[in-house]
Order: C-alpha cells, then structure tokens, then sequence
C-alpha cells in the first residue's frame, strides 16, 4: 500500500508553492482540491504561459501524482 498524504497538507502546501512563486506571489483565488493522490486547482491567470508555469510549480509537490488544472486564462484587457 502507498502513502497517501492527507488532503489539508497537500492543499495547503500548494498555496505555500504558489504564494512564494515571483509570478503568483499576489494571487489569492486559487481553489485547490486533492484527492487519490491528483491535486485540482481552480482559478485564473492571465497568460497560457502562466497557467504551465502553474501546473510545472505543483507537480513538483510530494504526493502528487498529476495535476488536473482547471485554471482559466483571461487576457488582461487594455484600455485606451
């Protein structure tokens, strides 16, 4: 039987992960639910390069084994 680490601490370090990151230091609305060892996070980013920066970050997270990214990209909008 595999080690299956508890919901709480692998959510929690996947905000620690994000929040430290130069790029998500400042984003607070992610939603993060881990479970058989596939952690799901949610949430928005305004670039595709952002949202695999993302996923790369989590990935490297002690327990998870895969990454099902639900994070949506929206475009900073420029105004004139």
């Amino acid at each position: 039987m595999s080690y299956t680490p508890e919901k709480a601490v692998i959510e929690e370090q996947a905000r620690q992960v994000l929040y430290e990151h130069p790029y998500f230091a400042n984003v607070r609305d992610f939603s993060f639910e881990f479970q058989e060892h596939v952690l799901t996070v949610a949430g928005r980013v305004s670039s595709f390069h952002m949202k695999q920066l993302l996923q790369t970050a989590l990935k490297k997270i002690n327990g998870v084994h895969r990454v099902e990214n639900q994070v949506v990209v929206c475009p900073l909008s420029v105004t004139s």
